[in-house]
């Protein structure tokens, strides 16, 4: 008797965490592509960028100096609970509490300061691009008696807080051109995706 007990238990088991783990691997090939980082919560250190620089130029000079500063983060937490209860007084096993966390605040900085002389020319374009993806995927799965009452707690969250920062000075002399064009873009993404796919089994198992 205690062998078809545990029989049974396997196959149920068996039979719940396939599907629940095919869902998770769906719905995070569903989002961006990219890295992604398993973990219930994630704080890695921010990716922080800081360029500043001084030029100097007599008369005559040219002084051409781009910065660039693209920040690219994707962070994931994925989470698959699967509980198989076969005894009503174990029915509390089945429910969880669950805490699921993004931080990303990454900052770029970009400074151009200088000086150039007479009839001389300055030029330095900065761009920065920020592109932040987060997401936090759940599915649980219970398979317990009827009349079994599991409820899940799940907190579910995205912070995200780009910082961007660009500019510059330049002292010039006559008939100079100086030129400190600037060029900002951040896109935030985050989506949550809480799945539950209960299932019920007669009280007592044939």
């Amino acid at each position: 008797m205690n062998k078809i007990t545990i029989s049974n238990k396997f196959v149920l088991m068996i039979a719940t965490m396939l599907p629940a783990i095919m869902l998770a691997a769906s719905l995070t090939l569903s989002l961006v592509p990219a890295e992604t980082a398993f973990a219930q919560e994630d704080n890695a250190d921010s990716n922080n960028q800081s360029d500043i620089r001084e030029n100097e130029g007599g008369d005559n000079s040219v002084i051409v100096e781009p910065i660039v500063q693209p920040t690219v983060d994707v962070d994931y937490n994925v989470d698959v609970s699967v509980d198989v209860i076969t005894d009503e007084e174990d029915c509390d096993e089945a429910s969880d509490e669950v805490s699921q966390e993004n931080n990303q605040n990454p900052s770029q900085e970009a400074r151009s300061d200088g000086n150039v002389g007479d009839n001389s020319v300055f030029v330095s374009p900065q761009v920065q691009t920020t592109t932040l993806v987060a997401g936090n995927v759940y599915v649980d799965t219970d398979v317990a008696p009827e009349g079994c009452d599991t409820t899940d707690t799940v907190n579910q969250e995205n912070n995200q807080n780009p910082s961007q920062d660009a500019g510059g000075e330049v002292e010039d002399g006559n008939n100079s051109i100086t030129n400190i064009q600037t060029h900002q873009r951040a896109d935030t993404i985050s989506r949550n995706d809480n799945v539950n796919t209960d299932a019920t089994i007669p009280v007592s198992l044939p």
